[in-house]
């Protein structure tokens, strides 16, 4: 046994190991491909199953194709050892283990990749692969963004239908699963294979003695004369994680068993290849439970009734013209929860809610080789719109289209489009900021009848991140990224280090990494292709490295504040500054700089001239939404006493300048006591802002309310809002407060005037003699509250958005329109 890592050196070892296989599968994405290799995987390794095996098959028994070699991923060899030594014989099929250095290299050099659910987070298609992702049946559960947090389950599913040339589609309601489901309408730009699935062929080929043999070497015997009867339940809980619901199959199969009676019945459990790890610890199941190492449709074709719940399984058995029974004790639950694509009542059988009823059910239909009459006409209905492409010949299709290059009369669909151009927006790290707050408000003011768009971010796990997330428009098609790529990040930093004050080293960082950072993109985003690409965030160089590797497109990149005097402001750590000075090395990388201000455009076109001229700075100012702010601020607000209240919500930095806040506020408190004043946010001058209030006595009416997830209570019960700010971009804050109708003093920083409409709030100068005078020409009623028309605001700055990325000038001038196009199809 290895000598076990001192708990202070196991962080070490384990970020040295993630940079050595990184550098190990950098390398093995150069080696030349394998133009004769074929690497296939099925469910994450769990064995040879499913699509890519039946293709397996075909391939091995096709003459003309004897020159293939053919190399299966398994997450454990010896666990499946008799499907291993079934080939171990033929030099031209080898196994590695999925994750290995082996599995990654022939993940990167292999010619052809077949996969019926995803290749791991680091897989990253290279040009001249092919890719032929066959899923595994057709979707009677809801998938996708179509099930609560999908974006999150589904990240990695995502990724792997953008990178494929081919998606395997039996049928139109897993063509249409494609599209809704992952929305890949705009986003995929492979071809969709409507020829029938593989696996159901094992079916047509399967005799019930050969079946029989199969599973008598597993340790299960079957009576040849009797009744098969196959339990197969869909996996319950996290598909990753799936629930060890073992005791509860077990009970299903005892009760059908005892209920059998002088019937010749056999009754098996066939559990989802994700649950099989628990299953097979289960020595009670023995002689009951069918391995993994047995095909599900190699089982099916000596099956004579199947039972079954949400799973596709009943699909591939419509095939047969065979009975289906439905067993769903937790169907009103997993309905409401999980969803269903086809309602219950159109299923092709009967749907048990108990095991007696299911027992019950299996009496009935016993000896029969067809549906019973009353589902007949729903079975038929079902067979026709499931099945149209299932003859036992689909595997010799998708090998001919695929391998031989034939496409003959086959249904082969090129990719869906409905006309929209594609925005692709980096909405950052989704901290509760005023970036966070823009760019939320932007993608729900986009016109998406208009713009296709999606948006990525890199999940850290920072406390709140998720739930941001689930904040993004829902119509929005999301990328959730992990918080770092297969390429090396100490080798891109050092090179961005290298290039920053040098025009030369700023294009050598461009060129020399140009093919790591393309094969990052292809990893992110596949093989979609966007008209526009928005970094809304700005702050890191590494991110917008991946956005300027981008196959097509127009890049603008967002700047929030003023670039120049953050790079060299002492207050910001220095980390902050390193990363906007990589920032600023790569903006010529840029099509267009786009400040959030008209004021702010201006002094970023001068403090970066030293990188960019004048004419490539625009600005778009920041929307709002002002429907989320005033249904937010309904929430239950803070009580408060008979106070006039000042609020002032922010990070607590520098640039905030809420000592000078302070200060005045001490003057306003002296000549009228009863005031107090609030502080919302958080930061790193909190401690010192602690201080300075114990310091100016005003421990008794200056609250620091820290970070709030949801400020606008507090705002809509406060009588002022005061913002005491040096210098700014946009501030998000002031639209909010605008929003909330709340009388407003500023001080006059560059870009306020772009904020304020004419006559809203008092603009005072940055001191705090003259922030104390506006705050008690507040409290004279001098200051009114604000009026503002969120509407008509946020359709004057979307058109700027729409002008600064380089769209039509009038795009999406009229929210609500017609879409563009025709709807979408393959």
């Amino acid at each position: 046994m290895a000598p076990r890592l001192p708990t202070r050196l196991a962080p070490a070892a384990r970020r040295l190991k993630q940079l050595v296989d990184s550098q190990s599968r950098t390398r093995a994405h150069r080696a030349p491909l394998q133009q004769h290799t074929v690497l296939y995987e099925s469910f994450g390794g769990n064995g040879l199953l499913c699509n890519p095996e039946a293709i397996f098959r075909g391939l091995l028994a096709a003459d003309d194709l004897r020159h293939l070699q053919h190399v299966w991923a398994l997450t454990d060899p010896d666990a499946y050892r008799d499907s291993v030594a079934e080939f171990a014989s033929d030099p031209r099929v080898r196994v590695v283990r999925r994750g290995s250095r082996h599995y990654y290299r022939a993940l990167a050099t292999a010619k052809y990749l077949v996969n019926n659910a995803t290749f791991p987070q680091p897989f990253s298609k290279r040009d001249g692969q092919v890719y032929l992702n066959t899923w595994h049946g057709t979707p009677i559960k809801a998938m996708g963004y179509d099930v609560p947090d999908g974006a999150f389950a589904a990240r990695n599913v995502v990724r792997n239908l953008v990178a494929a040339d081919y998606l395997l589609a039996p049928n139109d309601d897993t063509a249409s699963m494609y599209l809704r489901a992952y929305k890949m309408t705009n986003a995929f730009e492979g071809r969709l294979l409507a020829v029938g699935t593989p696996r159901i062929d094992r079916q047509f080929a399967a005799d019930r003695a050969a079946v029989r043999d199969r599973l008598a070497g597993h340790g299960i015997d079957l009576d040849p004369s009797a009744e098969v009867v196959l339990y197969a339940p869909t996996w319950r809980g996290n598909f990753d994680r799936p629930d060890d619901d073992i005791a509860q199959l077990r009970h299903v199969v005892d009760t059908l068993r005892a209920r059998s009676g002088r019937r010749r019945r056999t009754v098996l459990l066939k559990v989802h290849e994700r649950a099989y790890r628990h299953a097979r610890n289960h020595s009670e199941l023995r002689g009951v439970l069918v391995p993994n190492a047995v095909a599900t449709n190699e089982l099916l074709a000596g099956t004579d009734i199947l039972i079954t719940d949400y799973s596709s399984v009943w699909v591939d058995f419509l095939a047969t013209g065979r009975p289906i029974l439905f067993y769903a004790p937790d169907l009103d639950d997993y309905v409401a929860t999980r969803r269903v694509n086809l309602a219950p009542e159109h299923w092709p059988g009967p749907v048990a809610r108990t095991v007696d009823e299911l027992a019950a059910h299996v009496d009935e239909i016993s000896g029969a080789r067809e549906p019973l009459p009353a589902h007949a006409e729903r079975y038929a209905t079902a067979r026709a719109r499931f099945c149209p492409h299932e003859d036992g010949g689909a595997t010799d299709r998708v090998i001919d289209v695929v391998f031989r290059g034939e496409q003959r009369d086959y249904d082969v669909r090129g990719a869906s489009r409905d006309g929209r151009p594609r925005l692709l927006v980096h909405v950052g790290s989704l901290q509760p900021n005023g970036i966070t707050s823009s760019v939320l408000s932007l993608l729900r003011t986009i016109d998406h009848d208009r713009y296709d768009v999606s948006a990525w971010f890199a999940e850290t796990g920072a406390a709140g991140q998720r739930d941001v997330a689930r904040r993004l428009d829902p119509r929005v098609r999301l990328f959730v990224l992990p918080p770092w790529l297969t390429a090396s990040k100490v080798r891109v930093r050092a090179q961005i280090a290298a290039a920053r004050w040098s025009r030369a080293g700023r294009r050598a960082l461009a060129d020399g990494s140009a093919q790591l950072m393309r094969a990052e993109w292809t990893r992110a985003f596949g093989a979609s292709r966007y008209e526009h690409v928005i970094d809304f965030s700005s702050y890191e160089p590494y991110w917008i490295k991946l956005l300027i590797a981008r196959p097509s497109g127009s890049l603008s990149i967002w700047l929030h504040n003023d670039i120049a005097a953050e790079m060299t402001n002492p207050r910001r750590t220095r980390r902050l500054r390193s990363r906007l000075r990589g920032t600023a090395a790569l903006l010529e990388r840029a099509d267009h700089l786009v400040s959030v201000s008209r004021a702010l455009s201006e002094v970023n076109a001068a403090g970066l001239r030293v990188w960019e001229p004048a004419e490539r700075f625009t600005y778009a100012r920041n929307t709002i939404d002002a429907a989320r702010i005033l249904e937010a601020a309904e929430a239950a607000a803070p009580s408060v006493d008979d106070a006039r209240t000042f609020i002032s919500v922010g990070r607590l930095s520098a640039e905030k300048n809420h000592l000078r806040l302070l200060q005045a506020f001490r003057i306003v408190h002296d000549a009228e006591p009863a005031t107090r004043l609030v502080i919302v946010g958080d930061g790193p001058l909190r401690d010192e802002l602690r201080a300075s209030v114990s310091e100016l006595g005003l421990d008794a009416v200056v609250e620091l309310a820290g970070q709030q997830a949801n400020p606008y209570p507090a705002m809509r019960a406060a009588d002022c809002f005061v913002l005491s700010s040096d210098y700014e971009g946009q501030p998000v804050v002031l639209l909010e407060a605008l929003v909330l109708a709340l009388p407003i003093v500023v001080t006059r920083f560059g870009s306020v005037v772009d904020t304020l409409p004419s006559g809203c709030g008092l603009v005072v100068e940055r001191d705090a003699a003259a922030l104390a005078a506006g705050m008690q020409q507040f409290l004279t009623g001098a200051v009114p509250p604000a009026s503002f028309d969120a509407a008509r605001y946020n359709d004057a700055v979307i058109g700027e958005f729409y002008r600064a990325i380089g769209a039509e000038p009038d795009a999406g001038s009229r929210p609500g329109g017609e879409a563009a196009g025709p709807p979408p199809t393959w």
